[in-house]
């Protein structure tokens, strides 16, 4: 078995443990959308270390097209049964293909899809738990607060990879021997 199908297989069970757990836990859609987020993320982000920008790409528009299969069939009621209108987990695999396509290296990868991961979820938990002033953008409104965490969480994972070590090019040159290249 190829290592693309591994990754591959990876998140088909991780989506269904989400599943199983969120139907056995009870859990609200929007707390199992937000694990799958930010766990799917994670993953994302270490993909470099086993496969090319272009099977990563591949990886992220085959996730896209599951996902509107999912979504029109209701699937994955875990991830697709939230209260409020989303594509988001359709654009989230798509965002990482675009991302693999785009990024100069793979610490560049890991940023953008964990700023989408992560930031993102941060930014909904404070702007729903903590909401203030808001304004309306297309396609819905957002808060103040919930865009300051998005930025805070932004900055915390930028400066992130300089944490690795005192070698701050110690992670990329790690990185760089997995198998991210054109």
């Amino acid at each position: 078995m190829t290592v693309f199908a591994l990754a591959a297989a990876a998140y088909l069970v991780w989506f269904a443990v989400i599943e199983i757990a969120a139907t056995r836990l009870r859990l609200p859609a929007e707390v199992s959308r937000k694990f799958a987020h930010v766990t799917m993320a994670v993953g994302a982000a270490a993909l470099p270390l086993w496969l090319t920008q272009p099977q990563v790409a591949v990886l992220g528009l085959l996730f896209a097209v599951g996902m509107v299969v999912s979504w029109r069939t209701r699937f994955l009621s875990s991830i697709h049964d939230v209260r409020r209108t989303t594509l988001g987990e359709i654009w989230f695999p798509a965002g990482i293909a675009a991302a693999a396509l785009v990024a100069p290296t793979a610490t560049a990868f890991a940023y953008a899809v964990l700023t989408m991961g992560v930031s993102d979820v941060a930014a909904c938990l404070v702007g729903e738990r903590a909401p203030a002033r808001a304004r309306r953008i297309p396609g819905g409104t957002k808060t103040y607060r919930g865009s300051s965490a998005f930025f805070v969480t932004t900055v915390v994972l930028a400066a992130s990879p300089s944490w690795c070590s005192a070698d701050r090019g110690r992670c990329e040159r790690a990185v760089s021997r997995g198998a991210w290249r054109r």
